[in-house]
């Protein structure tokens, strides 16, 4: 019987992993795979900033992981709510199994961080296992000194001394070995294992007499595990060393590997990606949202701003800037100036977003290079209120920024051009969707225009919660709705709005065509890369062939806005995801009325410089929803 040979060393290289955490990874980087073992990362510093950040919440499945920590303090928190402390000397052996969300943070502002992460993998049959701890305090760690050794058996049998971790599918063995200066070790290693030793103090030579390679701090040695050699022979060198040894029985799988989920297929890590992520929703509103100074305060904290609003100065002939920081509201609420500008907002919040979260729109595939480093969110739909669907589309990479910025001043000035319409919001305490009073008020107008030989003109043209809609038409047939209505008891309140065109009803037709003549039929529109719900069928564009047709319908139909929502909670329920909502531009008014009819769903808005830092701070750390 023979003593194992190294065949290979490495040297841990430096990178960094969950918010930025400064170690060497060995296994996973210069060592890219020895089965079962997926990953080692040593963590040592004594400067806070190289640690402080810690791992923020982050998912794992289908292999267990484990963290032994030497000096420092480190938290560890999951989502089912268990809780507890990692201190020097004490280990935890985490299975992951079918899925754990978790955290690691430091509980220390200053001094020595210490301590490693391994990753094993898991068996095909048992990736899907119940999530499980053992946690291991240090007085539950047996040590045994002799001759110059000391060993702490942290996992498998020493000298007949059994670690305190048990239970484990590939029987390992974990000893953290010290060894005095010119101090020798040897150690039996089942037959077929494999096995490596970490040098993290000191120096070590590993193998026979006759083939002994010196390992050097900071460097891996792998064992070979040939027929015949049972152990491992180790000497100190002159200052004495002291390494980790690490063995256990190989899984012979397949390995898909990809950040945080180890699976044996594709289809598992699709999967995996699948449960894992909860959905997003961006909402883009339209005009009526815009307000004072808008985006004043983004370009002042995010000055890389500032040439996205010259060039929309520049594309439309005219400061509309200025007039967006420093106007007053009656200049700022004409809608050749409104439309533009509340497009401009909201991807100026954009642009910082996918610079501050890089992929924040299109995350990538993940990369197997971070073994932490995953979001929790994806987005699934984009939604923009009438205007607002111009954004949508520009967000989704369907429509380039300077078409739509154009597009939506043409827009305006076109629909301001229009005269003699009248429009009302109708307010009431309870769900007109399913009390009748919407049909009412739909089939009432229809016998006031046959009954007036179309002298009264009126329809819904914003169907914006269960208890808020918008009628559009010509002065009789608004106001005479409107009387119908109250008689009736359909809604509480009809207030009119400051508009001089009926938008979003029949008598925009003119208006509509030469719009799409002249403008919109000029414009390339691409594939989106997320799906965009149109405001007139309340369903996604089936494709890039699809958005002229459907768009061109916009400004003589209803904006049917209840479906549209209704379109994203009904596909995240049928997935089983959870999903949000993320209104992006000036004011809270898509937010308000997504409370209305879906009180419980969770919802965060997006407008000012302060609004956007802690979405980037909270999107970073996962804390974004914290039911």
């Amino acid at each position: 019987m023979s003593s194992r040979i190294v065949s290979k060393i490495a040297k841990g290289r430096d990178t960094s992993d969950g918010a930025g955490v400064k170690l060497k990874r060995v296994i996973g980087g210069p060592i890219l795979d020895l089965d079962p073992f997926l990953l080692l990362d040593e963590f040592k510093s004594d400067k806070a900033d190289d640690y402080i950040e810690g791992f923020p919440s982050h998912p794992h499945r289908g292999f267990e992981t484990v963290t032994y920590m030497l000096a420092g303090v480190m938290e560890h928190q999951d989502h089912k709510g268990n809780k507890g402390l990692l201190t020097p000397g004490s280990i935890q052996w985490m299975t992951a199994g079918r899925g754990i969300i978790h955290s690691e943070m430091p509980k220390q502002e200053n001094g020595l961080m210490h301590g490693f992460q391994l990753w094993v993998n898991l068996p095909s049959k048992l990736k899907m296992m119940e999530p499980r701890y053992q946690d291991i305090p240090p007085s539950d760690v047996p040590v045994l000194k002799e001759q110059g050794v000391t060993v702490k058996v942290l996992a498998g049998k020493y000298h007949g001394q059994e670690g305190p971790v048990s239970g484990i599918i590939t029987n390992p063995l974990y000893l953290d070995v010290e060894l005095a200066a010119g101090a020798t070790f040897s150690e039996e290693i089942p037959v077929g294992h494999s096995s490596f030793a970490y040098v993290f103090q000191g120096d070590a030579s590993f193998g026979p007499k006759d083939n002994q390679k010196q390992v050097n701090t900071s460097h891996a040695a792998v064992l070979d595990g040939n027929a015949g050699q049972t152990h491992i022979d180790v000497t100190a060198g002159d200052k004495g060393a002291r390494f980790i040894l690490i063995a256990a029985a190989p899984i012979n799988e397949k390995v898909c590997r990809y950040g945080p989920f180890v699976m044996t297929t594709n289809e598992e890590i699709n999967q995996a990606f699948d449960d894992y992520h909860s959905g997003l929703a961006l909402l883009f509103p339209g005009q009526g949202s815009q307000v004072v100074g808008m985006t004043k305060d983004l370009v002042q904290d995010y000055p890389y701003l500032m040439p996205l609003f010259k060039e929309a100065d520049r594309l439309l002939s005219f400061n509309l800037s200025n007039v967006m920081w420093n106007s007053e509201m009656q200049e700022l609420k004409q809608t050749e100036v409104t439309q533009p500008a509340v497009l401009l907002h909201s991807n100026a919040i954009l642009q910082v977003l996918e610079k501050e979260i890089p992929n924040f729109v299109t995350p990538p595939p993940p990369s197997s290079s971070s073994s932490t480093s995953s979001t929790l969110f994806k987005v699934d739909f984009m939604l923009g209120h009438s205007l607002g669907e111009y954004t949508a589309l520009m967000a989704s990479k369907s429509l380039e920024f300077n078409d739509a910025i154009q597009l939506v001043r043409n827009r305006g000035s076109m629909m301001k051009q229009s005269k003699d319409g009248k429009m009302a919001a109708l307010l009431s305490k309870a769900n007109m969707l399913t009390n009748g009073s919407y049909q009412s008020i739909k089939s009432t107008a229809q016998e006031m225009f046959d009954q007036s030989s179309g002298q009264d003109i009126v329809s819904v043209s914003n169907i914006n919660s269960p208890s808020q809609l918008v009628i559009s038409g010509n002065e009789s047939g608004v106001t005479k709705l409107i009387d119908v209505g109250k008689k009736n008891k359909w809604f509480n309140k009809a207030i009119r709005l400051e508009v001089s065109a009926a938008f979003h009803s029949p008598l925009m037709k003119d208006c509509s065509q030469e719009y799409n003549s002249n403008y919109l039929n000029k414009i390339h529109f691409n594939q989106p890369i997320i799906p965009v719900i149109s405001n007139v069928t309340a369903k996604p564009y089936k494709g890039q062939d699809s958005i002229k047709p459907i768009l061109s319908k916009q400004m003589v139909s209803t904006v049917d806005w209840v479906s549209s929502i209704q379109y994203c909670i009904d596909k995240w329920e049928n997935e089983k995801e959870k999903g949000y909502f993320i209104e992006i531009g000036p004011n809270k008014v898509l937010s308000q009325l997504l409370n209305q009819s879906h009180p419980n769903f969770q919802t965060i808005s997006i407008g000012t410089s302060e609004e956007l830092k802690e979405f980037i701070k909270k999107y970073k750390d996962n804390t974004l929803f914290n039911e």
